[in-house]
């Protein structure tokens, strides 16, 4: 990058039309990445849901989130022209905030083809044709056939009205918004089937995910017990009814195990009373229901020698987790289905890690069992890959792959861009 480019600060639009509260997977992704963003010398403005807390940064903008109309055929008339009411819904919310903060890069986070389309629209009415700021949309719903989801087949739609307009706008020697559009994921299999589904070229960018801080020196010798945690937002795809006969099956290990499990209101109640059966009976086990602050959920993990991801393989054949992000970045045993994407992620970083081979409290419990029993070996290994995930993963590096578009075109001195 020339010098002009780097003496230059742009001005960032972050948008999640889902993230109302200043607690969960939304906020901790929106928070890390804006201030590795403001870090970096940028400006930033947040868009998010009109729901949000006060609690929560960011201006009030979106009336639904993300999850809204995914359940709508677009080769339905009514559910196409409501996704189409849908996006021109968007675009009038957003049109306001792009119109004051004239952004030169906008990162739309967990959007679906509604949103995508809305912040398009609004983009055309806000800036002059070849002066768009670039946006990019990260993409990162499974899109797999459903009989519930038309995720991907929104996108393809979406896609094929957006290529027909850039088709026109070339014959007349016009600029088009697609080429400063940069549709992307986290996960090369996610874009795999995303590319297929759409037709369209769908880009890999590092994962953002990352804890603040990495288990170091005084983690090298494992815990007293072992604290292996189940944290997240517990459901039956990700493993948590399979819990209590995993723990019970592991209770005559010679190493001493704590278990540390994070719970909802709307957590299965009866494995949760077979877990405090099993605290009755002796097990060692934390249960986790307080409402965590980041920092809060941050400390948890650095707790946890082993995070343990139970999920039904059948779920995360495209799908990501964020909490296998986090343990791999901080350094923790992370154990996952093996013949998933969530499964190929760890080994990445750590092929040294057992992973389990059925959705059985039996083949779950087997990983769990080498890994306690391997724990000093395998927990250095999971500290060196933290240190490979660090090279080219992590809210800074995700942040200057957004940002460098928008570096470029300041140091091209770019005119005024904005209609209004």
């Amino acid at each position: 990058m020339n010098q002009l480019a780097c003496k230059e600060h742009a001005t960032l639009l972050y948008i999640d039309s889902s993230l109302r509260s200043h607690r969960g997977h939304h906020a901790n992704v929106c928070e890390a990445i804006t201030s590795a963003a403001r870090s970096q010398g940028h400006r930033v403005q947040i868009a998010i849901s009109q729901k949000k807390t006060d609690a929560c940064e960011g201006e009030k903008v979106f009336s639904q989130d993300v999850y809204c109309n995914m359940k709508r055929n677009p080769d339905a008339f009514v559910d196409r022209m409501r996704l189409k009411l849908a996006s021109s819904r968007v675009s009038r919310e957003v049109l306001p905030i792009l119109q004051r903060t004239r952004p030169h890069a906008i990162y739309a986070h967990s959007v679906n083809a509604v949103v995508c389309e809305g912040i398009l629209q609004a983009i055309g009415k806000a800036f002059l044709p070849g002066g768009a700021p670039f946006f990019m949309a990260e993409m990162p719903f499974p899109c797999e056939p459903s009989e519930r989801y038309f995720y991907g087949e929104q996108l393809r739609a979406m896609f094929e009205r957006l290529n027909g307009r850039a088709a026109a706008a070339r014959r007349r020697s016009q600029a088009n918004l697609l080429d400063r559009f940069a549709p992307i994921t986290v996960n090369e299999r996610t874009s795999d089937l995303l590319s297929q589904s759409t037709g369209v070229e769908i880009g890999v960018m590092p994962s953002p995910y990352a804890v603040r801080s990495r288990r170091g020196q005084e983690h090298k010798h494992r815990s007293t017990p072992l604290r292996i945690g189940s944290v997240g937002h517990q459901s039956e795809h990700k493993g948590f009814d399979l819990l209590p006969a995993i723990i019970e099956s592991l209770g005559n290990q010679k190493h001493k195990i704590q278990w540390v499990i994070q719970h909802q209101d709307e957590s299965n109640p009866a494995t949760l009373e077979q877990l405090k059966t099993l605290q009755q009976k002796g097990f060692d086990i934390e249960l986790v229901h307080r409402d965590l602050t980041p920092s809060d959920y941050e400390k948890l993990l650095l707790g946890l020698d082993v995070i343990l991801l139970p999920y039904k393989p059948q779920r995360y054949q495209s799908a990501i987790s964020g909490i296998c992000y986090e343990g791999l970045s901080q350094g923790s045993v992370v154990i996952a289905p093996r013949h998933t994407t969530v499964g190929k992620i760890v080994h990445e970083f750590q092929p040294e890690t057992p992973q389990f081979e059925d959705w059985t409290s039996e083949s779950i419990a087997a990983a769990v069992r080498k890994s306690v029993e391997n724990a000093d070996p395998i927990g250095d290994a999971a500290l060196a890959g933290a240190s490979l995930y660090a090279e080219t993963n992590g809210p800074d590096v995700y942040a200057r792959r957004i940002m460098s578009p928008a570096l470029q075109d300041l140091a091209l001195i770019q005119p005024d861009r904005s209609v209004a």
